[in-house]
């Protein structure tokens, strides 16, 4: 399992996933709240067209994002995640809406497609994105895995659908796990727990503290359910990045009581 790598320029940082990065058929990144032109609570590179912070700021912070992968921000197609399992098919008949219309972003919670020089872009704050790459059928996408995308299964489901759209096999994906809540910080009660359990099994839960309380491991849950889909175990990277404690590189939705910004996972075929 080969581990990810954080890219510094100035005072931005990227995030980089080795077995994603040889490829060669795509470009790709997690954006970080390094840098960036937005003030507190949201300060740094908030990605986020959904929060409080001025648009300005987001916009100008998308525009450096851009820049740096080498893109037209009108050229992008962002999702607008709502915790669910609905995935968003970007074809040739689709012409992208771009930064500009970024209120009618597309309320899906993973995007798949094949063509090139569009980028797509999915927005974190404690939810691990799961990065998908097929470099035979050549197509990208990209999940957003909360807890609940966990529990629906949203990786497994976007392979799937790459499949039924591109021909796109398990096996011949590499996929990446990305930052999100560790299991160090992720505490949920005994009704989530409990669903964790039954689908990936024990290891995934830790007793916390608190009575009735447990620590689930997003990570792992992940990693597990790849590999129950067909994912091979050498092609699975997981960044093991904890957005709650590294507060310097992170947005967190839960340490940050609801008030911050957003990460942004951006891949783009190429």
């Amino acid at each position: 399992m080969m581990s990810a790598q954080i890219e510094k320029k100035g005072k931005e940082a990227y995030l980089r996933f080795s077995n994603l990065e040889k490829l060669g058929f795509l470009k790709h990144c997690v954006t970080t709240r390094a840098g960036g032109f937005s003030k507190a609570p949201f300060d740094g590179m908030n990605m986020g067209l959904f929060t409080e912070d001025s648009r300005e700021s987001v916009l100008m912070n998308h525009k450096r994002a851009a820049e740096h992968m080498g893109f037209q921000l009108s050229d992008a197609v962002f999702t607008n995640q709502v915790h669910g399992d609905g995935i968003a098919l970007i074809d040739e008949g689709f012409t992208g809406e771009g930064f500009w219309l970024g209120e009618r972003a597309l309320e899906k919670d993973a995007i798949i497609t094949r063509l090139p020089a569009r980028p797509i872009v999915a927005f974190f704050a404690d939810c691990a994105g799961v990065f998908v790459a097929d470099p035979v059928q050549k197509a990208v996408g990209i999940a957003h895995a909360g807890w609940k995308g966990t529990v629906k299964e949203i990786g497994r489901k976007t392979i799937e659908a790459m499949g039924e759209a591109f021909g796109s096999k398990a096996s011949d994906c590499h996929v990446a796990v990305g930052p999100s809540i560790g299991p160090c910080c992720f505490e949920v009660q005994e009704d989530v727990a409990r669903l964790f359990s039954q689908l990936y099994g024990e290891s995934v839960l830790h007793r916390a503290e608190k009575p009735g309380r447990w620590k689930v491991d997003l990570w792992e849950a992940n990693r597990i359910q790849l590999e129950q889909a067909g994912v091979k175990v050498e092609n699975i990277e997981v960044a093991r990045l904890c957005t709650f404690c590294r507060d310097d590189l992170f947005y967190s939705h839960r340490r940050d009581k609801g008030k911050t910004g957003r990460m942004a996972g951006i891949m783009e075929i190429i």
